[in-house]
């Protein structure tokens, strides 16, 4: 547990241009993650998501969209409706923060490259999931299983393909298994098993 608290006249240089209301959630949400042992720098990218997700000015209030796109050796969300950005050094931060700002906001999250293509992208449902599972690699060989109910980690592709067919058949969605640069390798569907 972290002894470390921010509070307005000491936090961050990062909450500074966030609006008065924004700030004030970020620094709880940051808050209470350093007080479950995350690392500051991570408290502070879901302090300030999670405050975002619930503001619908910060992103455009007429936005269609949230897309997510490589810059500057760290990754972007943003939307087609408004000037803001916001950056996040970890792929896995930015992905898991854009999916809670687009499920909030009953909008579709999109990875785009550079030039704008989309590289994988979630529909979400009134429910806030994502109608799949997305098996991606990760750094040191690790395995990311997203869906609708959560994220979870794999030291190795067999065993966490083993565990996401599992939650695709219990969920009753597809599994789509992603290559390293996030293109789709394959798409699966499979049955629940007979009662």
């Amino acid at each position: 547990m972290s002894t470390q608290t921010w509070t307005e006249a000491d936090c961050p240089p990062a909450f500074a241009s966030l609006p008065d209301p924004v700030r004030g959630h970020a620094l709880a949400y940051a808050n209470t993650e350093l007080e479950a042992g995350r690392n500051p720098e991570r408290a502070l990218s879901f302090g300030i998501a999670r405050a975002l997700a619930t503001d619908d000015d910060a992103l455009g209030a007429d936005a269609t969209g949230i897309f997510i796109q490589p810059g500057n050796n760290a990754w972007v969300i943003f939307s087609d409706a408004g000037e803001e950005r916001y950056t996040f050094v970890d792929y896995e931060d930015a992905l898991r923060r854009g999916g809670e700002i687009a499920r909030a906001r009953h909008l579709p999250l999109v990875v785009v490259n550079l030039e704008g293509g989309v590289i994988e992208s979630w529909e979400f449902s009134e429910k806030g999931g994502d109608s799949a599972l997305h098996l991606q690699p990760g750094a040191d060989g690790r395995w990311f299983v997203r869906g609708p109910d959560g994220l979870s980690e794999s030291p190795t592709r067999k065993h966490a393909f083993e565990a996401a067919r599992e939650r695709a058949k219990a969920l009753d969605v597809d599994l789509i298994i992603h290559f390293r640069g996030g293109a789709v390798e394959r798409r699966t569907h499979f049955a629940k098993d007979a009662a």
